[in-house]
C-alpha cells in the first residue's frame, strides 16, 4: 500500500515533548520518504539524529507511532508524529517555517527617522537608494543607513501626500500630489499646479514618462493629460475616447502607447501615432474587474494590472494585448480586497501587496502568501512594493520592511 500525505496543509506543530514513542512489533517492514521545501533540513527520528538530510528515506520501519524533527537554520524547527503500518510507504511533504528575524527587518517611525508609517509607493534608483512617497509626510530617500525628507518646510515639493512618482531617462524624478506635480533633479524642483500652467486640477492619482520624454498623467476627475516639457494637452470624454474622466494610473510602453487605468471602465489603451483608444471592460474582454489601480509591465512588455469590481471581483490580470490571463480568489488562491502594488522580480516572478491581505507572489499559478501570522512583516495593509536588484522585496507596511527571502 502506498499513499501520500500532504502534510504542508495538514501536519501538526508540537514541542516540548521529549518522551520516546513506543514501537510496535510488526511483521513487515515500512519507510517514509521525507520532502521539505527548502530542501537540506536534517532529520531526527525518535529524538534521535539520523545523520541524513531532506530529502531523505527512513526506511526498515516496524509498525508503530513515531516522532520526527526537521531542523535547519534560519528556519523553525519542525516536529510532526505519524503513525505507521505494516508494509506502509508514506511520503512527508512539507513547507519549512521562516524564522523571521533571519529573514525581516523593518523601520518605522519609532526606530527610525522614517516621518511616518504610511507608504503609497517604492521605487529604488540605479544607486540602490529607496525612494519612498508617504500619505502626508513627503517624498523619502533612504541609502540603507541614512535618511532624508524632501517636504514643503526644506523643498519644492507642491504637497506632502504623494500618490505617486517615477523617474525618468535622465535620472529626475516626476512627483504626483493632490496639489499638482513637480520634477526634481536632485538639487532643485520645478512644480505646476492649476495656478501656474493648464493643468486642469491639482489632485493627480498617477504619471508616467514615455520614452520621448513626454510626461502622462492620470487625474483624479478630469482626465488624461499630456505635458511635453512646454505645453499641456488635456484628454477627457468630450474629445477623445475616454470613457471616463476618473483615472487611476497611467503606464507608457515601448512602442509609444500609454494605458489608463480608470475608476470603473476597465482598462484603455491610447495609441498616439494612430489617436486610436481602445478600451477592455468586463463587457468587450475577458477582464474581470472595471476599476483599474495599478498597472505595470514585466521583461516580455506584458502588462500586469491589479483591479476590483462592482460585484466584488479582485485580483491580477496579465495581459498581453490580445487578452487576459486572470488570477482570482476563484482560480489561483488570490486574497485580499484591494491591490495596491506590483512589482515583477529579477527572476520574473510576480508580487503584489494588498490593503489587507499582506503580500502575495505568484508560483506555479498559485499564490504564496505573507502576513502577520506567518512572517515578519508588520501590517497586513501593504501599500507599496519594490525588488532591487538583489531580489530583495522592500514593501510598505506599518513602516518600510525589507525581506531578503522569496528568491
Amino acid at each position: 500500500m502506498k499513499k501520500i500525505l500532504l502534510l504542508s496543509a495538514i501536519f501538526i506543530f508540537l514541542t516540548g515533548c521529549e518522551e520516546e514513542p513506543p514501537v510496535l512489533p510488526g511483521l513487515k517492514f515500512s519507510s517514509i520518504t521525507v520532502v521539505s521545501e527548502p530542501a537540506g533540513a536534517e532529520v531526527f527520528f525518535n529524538n534521535r539524529p539520523t545523520g541524513k538530510f531532506t530529502p531523505t528515506i527512513l526506511d526498515g520501519l516496524e509498525p508503530g507511532f513515531y516522532k520526527i524533527d526537521l531542523k535547519l537554520s534560519k528556519y523553525i524547527d519542525t516536529t510532526f508524529y505519524t503513525v505507521v503500518a505494516r508494509d506502509q510507504q508514506d511520503t512527508m511533504l512539507l513547507d519549512l517555517r521562516e524564522n523571521p528575524a533571519d529573514w525581516w527587518q523593518n523601520w518605522n517611525s519609532s526606530n527610525s527617522p522614517l516621518p511616518m508609517n504610511t507608504i503609497n509607493k517604492i521605487l529604488i534608483d540605479g544607486s540602490d537608494n529607496k525612494w519612498l512617497a508617504t500619505n502626508g509626510k513627503g517624498l523619502v530617500k533612504f541609502n540603507g543607513e541614512n535618511w532624508v525628507t524632501y517636504d514643503r518646510s526644506n523643498s519644492g515639493i507642491p504637497d506632502n501626500y504623494v500618490n505617486d512618482f517615477v523617474f525618468d531617462s535622465k535620472g529626475r524624478i516626476w512627483v504626483a500630489t493632490t496639489e499638482g506635480f513637480s520634477r526634481f533633479d536632485g538639487s532643485s524642483w520645478v512644480s505646476y499646479d492649476i495656478s501656474n500652467s493648464n493643468l486642469p486640477e491639482n489632485f493627480i492619482n498617477g504619471l508616467d514618462v514615455d520614452k520621448l520624454g513626454n510626461v502622462w498623467i492620470a487625474t483624479y476627475s478630469q482626465g488624461l493629460v499630456k505635458f511635453d516639457g512646454t505645453s499641456f494637452h488635456v484628454y477627457n470624454t468630450g474629445n477623445s475616447g475616454l470613457p471616463t474622466n476618473r483615472l487611476n494610473a497611467v503606464k507608457a510602453d515601448n512602442n509609444g502607447n500609454v494605458y489608463i487605468g480608470t475608476n470603473g471602465e476597465g482598462l484603455v489603451m491610447y495609441a498616439p501615432a494612430k489617436n486610436e483608444w481602445f478600451i477592455f471592460n468586463s463587457v468587450n474582454s475577458n477582464i474581470p474587474g472595471i476599476n483599474v489601480k495599478r498597472i505595470v509591465t514585466d521583461r516580455q512588455n506584458n502588462f500586469w494590472v491589479g483591479y476590483t469590481g462592482t460585484t466584488g471581483a479582485v485580483g491580477v490580470s496579465m495581459f498581453n494585448r490580445k487578452y487576459f490571463t486572470n488570477y482570482t480568489p476563484f482560480n489561483s488562491g488570490f486574497t485580499g480586497s484591494l491591490v495596491t502594488g506590483i512589482a515583477i522580480a529579477p527572476d520574473d516572478k510576480v508580487w503584489v501587496s494588498t490593503a489587507d491581505a499582506g503580500v502575495l507572489y505568484l508560483n506555479g499559478g498559485k499564490w504564496k502568501k505573507y502576513n502577520t501570522a506567518n512572517s515578519g512583516i508588520k501590517d497586513n495593509s501593504a501599500l507599496s512594493i519594490a525588488i532591487d536588484r538583489n531580489n530583495n522585496k522592500w514593501i510598505g507596511a506599518g513602516g518600510l520592511n525589507l525581506y531578503i527571502g522569496g528568491k
